[in-house]
């Protein structure tokens, strides 16, 4: 009997798992500044555990945190009975009505020329990987670890300096080149939040892609601060990498 309900909320989980994903603008996790941020948005992360809650009940809290912290919490952000007693909580919310309102998806901001500037941009790195030698790239999904936060760049290089550790999943202290795409609808993140952090990481190159309004911006660490700089004048833009 209990294998049978586990299987029936597990399915029942995925499926409101997938429905997130579907409203997301980014399926990135990220940890920063002790914040767990789901698809760059704290909406989305919001939503994804409000799914989690609807797919497992109520026993899914006490494993995400002890019950004094949500019950604290429920209090704060929506004014939740201050009780103790679970079978309350449990009907305080099923009649309390959330949606949290997501940033609009867009599918079409996805087009042929950034896909050419990604594949521009990866093919780069592949060749300072490959052919030149000079350290390594990695694509989207690979974590790069700052201190206690954990990003996910687009795509990062990296030389393997001493202050490096490549892990399987993951890349220990700053990369030496960044490159992050902005979303509509959820800028802040990338341009301020993530930008601030890679500068005081120490994060020598920065290229921020602009999906919506076709730009490219490339931020070079002088200084301790990110500087902007420009292309060549035939388009070029050369990452310097400090030694």
């Amino acid at each position: 009997m209990l294998y049978y309900k586990c299987k029936f909320r597990t399915g029942v989980l995925i499926l409101l798992l997938d429905e997130c994903l579907e409203l997301s603008h980014s399926d990135k996790i990220e940890l920063l500044h002790d914040r767990l941020i789901v698809g760059e948005s704290d909406n989305h992360t919001r939503h994804l555990f409000q799914q989690i809650l609807r797919g497992w009940g109520l026993e899914a809290a006490i494993v995400l945190a002890p019950i004094p912290l949500w019950r604290n919490a429920l209090t704060q952000a929506f004014g939740c009975s201050n009780t103790d007693d679970l079978d309350k909580l449990q009907t305080w919310a099923n009649s309390f009505h959330y949606a949290p309102p997501l940033p609009p998806f867009t599918p079409g901001n996805c087009s042929w020329q950034n896909g050419l500037w990604k594949q521009t941009l990866t093919m780069a790195m592949f060749g300072l990987d490959h052919s030149e030698k000079l350290g390594r790239h990695t694509s989207r999904g690979v974590i790069n670890r700052l201190g206690n936060d954990a990003l996910m760049p687009d795509n990062y290089f990296h030389l393997g300096t001493p202050e490096q550790t490549l892990y399987e999943y993951y890349l220990q202290g700053p990369a030496q080149w960044v490159v992050e795409w902005v979303r509509p609808d959820v800028e802040n993140h990338v341009r301020t939040d993530k930008r601030s952090r890679y500068e005081a990481a120490g994060v020598p190159e920065l290229t921020i892609l602009d999906a919506k309004h076709q730009t490219v911006e490339f931020l070079r660490l002088i200084d301790g601060r990110y500087q902007p700089q420009q292309a060549d004048a035939i388009g070029r833009y050369s990452p310097v990498f400090p030694v």
